[in-house]
């Protein structure tokens, strides 16, 4: 790390191997590791290429708008990022999907790639085209030493992608109890909201990650009753999932149990609906209206019928086959 610290400014001549430009793209493509005495064998020229790679070439811009560098972390070179990052390559251009190379790097959790990096002057918040940070991917991983390294370094808790998620409803959404926990010490708004008004819970919740559910509920400030734009509730989210422990903790913690969608659907209703039938005793246990009136005025009995008429049928349609 203390070389990269004092970068070279002219290559230094050396003896032990020739490599051209394209010898590096062939090592680099084809992901195989080998040794290289230092960076300045990169600047001499093969027998069949006068393609020279010269300090000034280390940003040159290859199919697909890749870099070097670029190519070097999606193949795992550690050591030839050392030296590309030696001769000061650029570690914030992007490819064409939008990516820097320290998204791959996280992406790919390659960690001491991501350690050579980050010792770069490097924009953490840089988005890909789907408008994910570096910390997004290590949300998802649930990486957290990426994840302490991008906080360390000043990446923001808030940035959304295009579909309104920062990195704690991506966290939530993939079940990353670790990566919760960092944000939230971290100070994170435990009711922050993405696309649609979905808060962290509403995809612990959706998803059924208990663990999850159970700490956002009880940090200070959170509300169990908060509404989708939709007007579903977290119990909404689990009972039409059929998570039936989510939903018994989230009654537990008082959730409203005959709460009402935007269209008037209760937990009950879209339990019923979807065929989850322990969720729905659960609720209807707990006190939820059997006789609310939901979309087309409908109870959750009028729900559940067309679904049992199904059954029925199918039933009897086997029962025909099978002694035919």
């Amino acid at each position: 790390m203390s070389a990269l610290s004092q970068p070279k400014q002219e290559p230094v001549v050396a003896s032990v191997k020739d490599y051209s430009l394209s010898e590096l793209l062939s090592q680099l493509d084809s992901g195989i590791s080998q040794t290289m005495e230092g960076p300045e064998d990169l600047s001499r020229s093969s027998s069949e290429s006068k393609l020279i790679l010269q300090p000034q070439d280390v940003d040159i811009v290859l199919d697909g708008n890749c870099s070097l560098l670029h190519l070097a972390v999606e193949a795992g070179q550690e050591e030839c990022v050392k030296w590309l990052l030696l001769y000061n390559a650029n570690p914030n251009l992007t490819n064409k999907k939008g990516s820097t190379p320290l998204h791959i790097a996280i992406e790919k959790k390659i960690k001491s790639i991501v350690e050579l990096l980050m010792a770069r002057k490097i924009n953490v918040n840089a988005k890909d085209e789907d408008q994910w940070t570096a910390l997004h991917f290590a949300a998802q991983n649930g990486d957290d030493f990426s994840t302490k390294m991008l906080l360390d370094k000043n990446a923001s808790l808030n940035e959304v992608d295009f579909e309104g998620r920062a990195p704690i409803h991506i966290a939530c959404q993939y079940g990353q109890e670790n990566i919760v926990r960092i944000l939230l010490r971290r100070g994170v708004n435990v009711n922050i909201k993405g696309k649609d008004d979905w808060v962290p819970l509403h995809y612990a919740a959706w998803q059924g990650h208990l663990p999850i559910v159970k700490l956002l509920a009880k940090q200070p400030g959170a509300n169990v009753n908060v509404q989708t734009m939709d007007g579903r509730t977290s119990l909404h989210l689990a009972a039409q999932r059929g998570h039936y422990r989510v939903a018994r903790l989230l009654i537990d913690l008082e959730s409203d149990v005959n709460a009402a969608t935007a269209e008037g659907c209760t937990a009950l209703h879209l339990a019923s609906r979807s065929g989850h039938l322990a969720t729905t005793k659960l609720l209807m246990d707990e006190g939820a209206d059997v006789f609310a009136r939901g979309p087309l005025n409908r109870t959750a009995m009028n729900c559940v019928l067309p679904r049992l008429i199904y059954c029925v049928y199918s039933i009897s349609t086997c029962c025909m086959l099978f002694f035919y």
